[in-house]
């Protein structure tokens, strides 16, 4: 993997944490820094053997522990846990197909847009920027992946729907307020990076950046024909924990 690959990937973190408030970028931009730390410590390695190859895994599964936060969540975190299965597409671990499940520990209260616990499924591709033979480590990482990732966030408390609240004086203005809590499901994108790096023989510790999207649907203000638009929020996510490779 060139040292171009790895500025890319910083130049990537960087614009991620443009879109966000000011405390969640500078956990960005310190994961960015901690990435470039790493950057002139690359060091070639030996080409893979044939014992490598043969005990090269085709299918992972992993425990983790995640957390999001961003436009969608009001900008407070949401902490939670899930699993996470990747089936690699061929020879080398350099394509893959990755999928998770996370499920939050912490409740927004229903008083905000985004409420209750929110449930997430994420599938898509991931590539590794690794070179087949002749490969470069940075601090304790072997694998660098870049990844894209559709799917979908569920909230359990959500407003699904939107009123006129009476006037506070004869004439006035009439404010929209929520009428009505449910669950609400979204469509989602995570776009990023995940490092991993070896443990054990079947063991490696995972670490996932990235920039999750998620698009919020169009909700009609009841006896109105105002329609609040749906719109995309850039949340940033963080992900680590734990592989099997089988």
């Amino acid at each position: 993997m060139s040292k171009v690959a790895i500025t890319a990937v910083l130049a990537l973190l960087l614009a991620i944490a443009h879109n966000q408030k000011r405390s969640t970028r500078r956990g960005i931009i310190f994961a960015a820094c901690a990435l470039a730390f790493c950057l002139p410590r690359t060091e070639a390695q030996t080409e893979r053997t044939d014992v490598d190859k043969e005990h090269e895994s085709r299918f992972d599964l992993g425990v983790h522990l995640t957390g999001l936060i961003g436009g969608d969540t009001g900008n407070s975190l949401h902490g939670g846990a899930g699993l996470r299965g990747v089936f690699y597409l061929g020879e080398g671990h350099f394509y893959a197909l990755d999928a998770e499940v996370n499920h939050s520990f912490s409740k927004t209260s229903a008083a905000v847009a985004r409420g209750g616990n929110l449930t997430q499924v994420l599938i898509g591709p991931k590539i590794n920027l690794m070179v087949h033979d002749y490969d470069e480590r940075f601090g304790p990482f072997d694998h660098l992946y870049i990844k894209a990732r559709p799917g979908f966030v569920s909230w359990s408390n959500s407003v699904i729907g939107l009123g006129l609240a009476p006037p506070a004086v004869p004439g006035g203005t009439q404010a929209i307020v929520p009428t009505r809590f449910g669950r609400t499901t979204m469509l989602a994108l995570d776009l990023g990076i995940s490092l991993e790096a070896p443990l054990a023989k079947r063991f490696a510790w995972h670490v996932d950046l990235g920039d999750t999207l998620i698009f919020a649907r169009q909700i009609t203000v009841s006896g109105t024909a105002t329609k609040m638009p749906g719109v995309a929020k850039s949340n940033f996510q963080v992900t680590t924990g734990i592989l099997y490779r089988f």
